[in-house]
């Protein structure tokens, strides 16, 4: 930045989406450019401002407006005048000549924060859905393209489960599991599907003809073809208001003849049709205030899938059922009782996502942007603390939902979610001062088969430490977190507990009350009853971490495991070996 500081003057800032009371101030000088102001935009607004919230400088990008309009008018402004964007290059006093005229009860810069806009950008760009389905340019777009779609092809394109974005998806799944009594004639039609499906079609177009309507009947909405500039899927379902010109989508449904017919994937090419919709320029409020939830239908023949999509600053799609044989057999009542719940599912989840739409697409509704899109939607524990997302902690690179919190009073906050937790033996070793103390009182069901739980945000991880860029531990400070952790170790024990995962990222480095460094242990998903509990199957079996003998995927856990890893973490030679 310039290092003017003459004629120094204030600009009242407003990020587009945040309430309209997060309204700040930045101290700028004429001479600076509009570059300038943005680094110090983020600055203030991360370091100083105590939101909650965080603009990060390498997955946002932010363009600025100049306005002059009052704090009351903010929530009008529905469209940003792309003839006031200011250009980087640009000084300030190009906009403000005389600063003196600034009222300072007015907003001057209005801010828009990119990332879905410039992903729903790159889709409108994009070749066509059945080109880009094809196999080659699919493989192409996942590896080497600004807009891959987050399927699990190939497994880096993971994201965390979609139930945690919207209810939708796993209100889907727990109506998939009831055992309530079927409708007679969601059963009857689905009958008549499964028959209309299992039979042979000379092309795709028969195939569709013929169970269209029986199709329509099972899902239990109106299925309507909806061509689009470089997208025409095999149908969708939409929902609208008299007098809106807004609509959304609950479902994409996408059918091949048969598997290995076409040049795709119909998962595939439902995908690359969900984000064409909803990147077209018309969905582009709805898609900010919204996580765009929809379900997919996918066919290919006799077989269908259904997964869930939402649009986040990347477009997600995640299976939420196997593919399901829709043939019928005289023996097999059983599979029709499946399938029919599977289609009474589909179709109550679809109109769960109505309800949710309704009021945001009526003629007057007022849509806000939303800015926690890449956060879940949980957003209290038990109803009674409230808190909002910062950003995801841990390697961007694995994918874990844990996230970095702020509570309405101002505590900072670690929200994880699990498969498991051993929130038992957690609690014990926070009674002592060996773990984070907790919020959760008891284990919170999260959706899409975990839970929640939330606990204070302390220390950083002795990974951090060891790292060869980290700050490194002199003798004592080790020795004492060595003891800490040996301390913890043995209280698990003593209750016949393993931790199971003792690892430099488990292990906090806390400041105490006396400066001095202290050790707690944190993430108790393994940890369990000796002699019981097991390594879970999808644990990383990697040399380099170095597994006491006997810990493998599935094995029981016994505590000599965890002294194993007591003494590797802490020898001579593992600390060296972070060092050199």
């Amino acid at each position: 930045m310039s290092n003017s500081s003459n004629h120094r003057f204030h600009l009242n800032c407003f990020i587009q989406g945040d309430p309209t009371t997060d309204i700040f101030h930045v101290r700028v000088s004429p001479t600076w450019k509009t570059q300038d102001l943005i680094q110090e935009i983020y600055r203030v607004y991360n370091s100083e401002l105590g939101f909650g919230r965080e603009l990060v400088l390498k997955k946002t990008r932010i363009s600025l407006y100049q306005v002059d309009v009052a704090p009351h008018e903010l929530a009008k402004i529905e469209t940003l005048p792309e003839n006031h964007l200011m250009q980087r290059i640009d000084q300030l006093k190009d906009y403000w000549p005389d600063p003196e005229k600034i009222s300072h009860r007015r907003i001057q810069v209005l801010i828009s924060v990119e990332g879905q806009d410039s992903m729903a950008k790159g889709f409108r760009a994009a070749p066509s859905m059945s080109t880009a389905a094809y196999h080659p340019r699919f493989k192409q777009q996942q590896e080497n393209s600004n807009i891959p779609i987050y399927n699990g092809r190939p497994y880096e394109r993971t994201s965390i489960p979609i139930q945690l974005f919207h209810p939708a998806f796993d209100f889907f799944t727990t109506e998939l599991e009831k055992s309530d009594e079927l409708i007679e004639d969601k059963c009857a039609i689905v009958e008549k599907l499964m028959f209309g499906s299992q039979a042979l079609y000379n092309t795709e177009t028969d195939r569709w003809s013929a169970i269209k309507g029986l199709l329509i009947g099972a899902v239990g909405h109106p299925i309507f073809k909806d061509s689009i500039s470089r997208c025409q899927s095999g149908g969708v379902v939409t929902f609208t208001e008299p007098n809106s010109a807004r609509k959304a989508y609950g479902a994409v449904v996408e059918l091949n003849n048969e598997i290995g017919t076409g040049h795709s994937d119909p998962w595939v090419q439902s995908a690359q049709s969900y984000a064409r919709y909803w990147s077209q320029l018309e969905m582009t409020e709805l898609r900010r205030a919204t996580r765009c939830p929809t379900f997919i239908i996918s066919i290919a023949g006799p077989w269908m899938c259904v997964s869930g999509a939402v649009y986040l600053d990347r477009v997600v799609i995640q299976p939420l059922t196997d593919y399901v044989w829709l043939g019928n057999h005289p023996q097999q009542n059983r599979h029709l009782v499946r399938v029919t719940r599977l289609f009474m599912a589909i179709s109550r989840a679809v109109s769960f996502l109505k309800e949710y739409y309704t009021p945001l697409i009526k003629p007057n509704a007022h849509l806000s942007v939303e800015r926690y899109r890449d956060s879940p939607c949980i957003t209290s524990l038990a109803g009674a603390i409230n808190f909002t997302y910062i950003h995801r902690l841990g390697d961007p690179g694995i994918i874990r939902p844990i996230f970095e919190a702020i509570t309405e009073d101002g505590r900072p906050i670690v929200v994880k979610f699990a498969q498991v937790y051993n929130l038992e033996a957690h609690k014990l070793l926070a009674s002592q001062s060996l773990a984070p103390q907790l919020l959760s009182l008891d284990i919170e069901p999260a959706g899409g088969g975990l839970i929640m739980v939330v606990m204070e945000l302390i220390g950083t991880s002795l990974d951090n430490y060891l790292d060869p860029t980290g700050p490194g531990l002199e003798p004592s400070a080790r020795a004492q977190i060595c003891e800490d952790v040996e301390t913890a170790l043995d209280l698990l024990h003593a209750n016949n507990l393993v931790f199971g995962d003792l690892r430099p990222p488990n292990v906090l480095v806390v400041q105490g009350n006396n400066g001095s460094l202290r050790g707690r242990l944190v993430d108790f998903e393994w940890c369990g009853v000796e002699g019981e509990a097991r390594y879970p199957a999808g644990m990383n079996q990697s040399k380099e971490i170095g597994w006491a003998p006997g810990a493998v995927k599935g094995s029981r856990l016994f505590k000599e495991h965890d002294r194993h890893m007591l003494d590797k973490l802490f020898s001579t030679s593992s600390v060296e070996d972070a060092e050199t």
